[in-house]
């Protein structure tokens, strides 16, 4: 019976055999067929399937029930279509059988034709994607969850092919058409500002320029009483080139290629960032353009591992979007992870693509492609977010010229060469305070959990250093797993492997030892002896005396060291001759230190310690 199934999600949620609908039961086995659907060919967890289908609310046996609701579901559309899985279940079937599937594919498809530059081909493909859609998807579901965070998210992507189709048909001259549609969009969706500037870009190409330029007015109005904003930099700018009377903005004759569209590279935000609005507002300040007078203001976040540098740079990243009008631009330049680490080589094609180049216009020559990069960035406003930086020739060729865009990206590294060369600002990103991490525990697990457990949570919040790479591993730990309570797992940290604990299984990014890993690898075999030492510390303070002492170097040789440690981010320095490094980091090397280093050398290496601090100890 499968292999003639058709799925529908793009709405109420339907299953169809040939041309007859199949009954679909009770509820909660539509809402345990739409986590499937959602999840494609992947497998969907047991806690997962709780938290659709009941929320905190479970009953006395969740796992009985779900496993009826599937026996059930098995009878409708048959047995061989849904597999059991370790630890959930799964819907093996065509992806062309399922609308949402087949959207994405035509989306994906439209995007192909747009970059050939057939208009025709990709508006036709984006009207079939979108016919797909019968109304709010997932409209008769009923799951929290899935109303609140799955049902909007598929919206967005209706809206956003919605609104390409438009731009295209807009492109190939179909002003008249359009007029209606928009004005009908604008009375569900009154805050899409896209469509206000589609609508009075129509209206103007028809000759109808007052009518634009009095729907300008409108959409100010109606974004100033439901928002407290003026328009965005886009729509402020259209407005002004309809008064200027701006040739570019009379339309593209149909068939030929519009402009390109600005990149908007960066990726979504991280759910639950909390804290650093410190940082944020220094951020935002280093930023303007009128930061750095005549020059592209260039911002290094700069920190340990695992302690969200990149998670804030993507915040502010989007909270600059309207600073930035003409684009953002974002790569993760693999600086200290498994992959290899970007070369410019590798990312100038792909920013010049983003920018509107060509492919076939793209030169071999690095020197050239820079070139060509910061000529297409001459006269825009565009922000580059440059993530996980290894080294400053990893950056050096992506730096822009024309002073209207800026730079921000993120290293452990400190980047002095960027500092003294470039004028970078280097923001420096530390643990989270303890109320921000119970936060950001509290936006992953259940702010009522939370208070339920709140001096364990405390506790479990410095077991984790207060790291957010840690918090987040034991959040979605916790929250896979609703029936563990924090002190038993904060048991399960404190008895069993701690950094095994402190991450998430088979997800290497959301694993503190992995992410502290990355990091030591890249010293050089020196500076890996030193870092393992600092494992042997009794205290996370230390003074340089009290580091050379457990490396058996001399002064010139410990400050060397300690400062290639530093400028690494695994220690800082405080004051005159004191250093701390993080309590993680310290038991990291701890860990490392017992599997390196002989228990002779261990030994040895405490012992000039210990008499060296009882020397300066005072008389008795």
């Amino acid at each position: 019976m499968s292999t003639d199934l058709r799925f529908r999600i793009l709405g109420p949620v339907e299953v169809w055999h040939g041309d007859r609908p199949v009954p679909l039961g009770a509820a909660k086995q539509r809402a345990l067929l739409a986590c499937l659907l959602l999840r494609g060919d992947g497998a969907v967890v047991l806690p997962e399937l709780y938290a659709a289908l009941w929320g905190e609310r479970l009953p006395s046996s969740p796992r009985a029930a779900v496993h009826n609701y599937v026996r059930r579901l098995r009878q409708s559309i048959g047995s061989a279509t849904i597999v059991t899985t370790p630890g959930g279940y799964r819907l093996v079937t065509d992806p062309g059988s399922v609308d949402l599937h087949r959207f994405r594919r035509l989306v994906s498809e439209a995007r192909r034709d747009a970059q050939a530059g057939d208009l025709h081909s990709e508006s036709n493909r984006l009207r079939e994607a979108l016919a797909l859609w019968r109304g709010r998807p997932l409209a008769d579901v009923s799951s929290d969850l899935l109303q609140r965070y799955e049902a909007p998210a598929l919206l967005e992507e209706r809206i956003a092919a919605l609104e390409r189709r438009i731009a295209v048909d807009l492109d190939l001259g179909g002003h008249a058409e359009l007029v209606g549609e928009l004005r009908a969009l604008l009375g569900e969706y009154p805050l899409r500002e896209n469509f206000w500037a589609q609508l009075i870009l129509a209206l103007h190409r028809l000759g109808r320029s007052a009518e634009a330029l009095a729907a300008y007015h409108q959409a100010r109005t109606v974004l100033a009483e439901e928002t407290g904003l003026d328009p965005g930099a886009e729509l402020q700018a259209l407005y002004r080139g309809i008064l200027r009377g701006d040739s570019v903005l009379a339309g593209h004759p149909p068939g030929r290629p519009p402009a390109a569209r600005p990149p908007s590279q960066l990726p979504p935000e991280v759910t639950g960032f909390v804290g650093r609005g410190d940082r944020v507002d220094v951020l935002v300040r280093f930023l303007a353009p009128e930061a750095v007078p005549a020059a592209v203001p260039v911002v290094a976040v700069c920190g340990p591992p695992g302690v969200g540098k990149t998670a804030l740079a993507i915040h502010v990243g989007h909270r600059l979007r309207r600073r930035f009008p003409d684009g953002q631009l974002y790569a993760d330049l693999h600086g200290y992870a498994a992959e290899t680490p970007v070369r410019p080589a590798d990312l100038l094609p792909r920013f010049l693509r983003g920018l509107g180049a060509p492919a076939g216009s793209v030169p071999e020559d690095v020197e050239e492609q820079t070139a060509l990069y910061r000529s297409l960035l001459a006269d825009r406003a565009v922000l580059v977010v440059l993530d996980n930086a290894l080294s400053p020739d990893q950056v050096r060729p992506l730096l822009p010229a024309e002073p209207r865009c800026a730079v921000l990206l993120t290293s452990r590294d400190n980047l002095p060469g960027l500092v003294a060369l470039h004028g970078a600002r280097r923001v420096r990103v530390d643990a989270l305070s303890a109320a921000a991490s119970l936060d950001l525990l509290a936006a992953l697990v259940g702010r009522d959990r939370v208070a339920r457990e709140l001096d364990v949570a405390t506790e479990l919040a410095g077991l984790c250093g207060h790291l957010p790479i840690a918090l987040r591993a034991v959040g979605a730990n916790l929250a896979n797993r609703p029936d563990l309570s924090i002190a038993g797992y904060v048991a399960e940290v404190r008895t069993g492997n701690r950094f095994g604990a402190l991450s998430v299984h088979g997800d290497e990014r959301a694993a503190v030892g992995a992410t502290f890993g990355y990091s030591y690898r890249a010293l050089s075999p020196p500076a890996r002896r030193a870092f393992r030492h600092l494992g042997l510390l009794p205290a996370d303070e230390f003074t340089a005396d009290e580091a050379g002492t457990l490396f058996g170097t001399s002064g010139v040789d410990t400050t060397a060291l300690l400062g290639v440690l530093t400028n690494a981010n695994l220690i800082e320095y405080e004051t005159s001759g004191r250093y701390r490094i993080h309590g993680l980091l310290r038991c990291y090397a701890g860990q490392l230190a017992a599997v390196s280093e002989h228990p002779e050398e261990q030994a040895a290496a405490r012992g000039r310690l210990t008499h060296r601090v009882s020397d300066r100890a005072p008389p008795g």
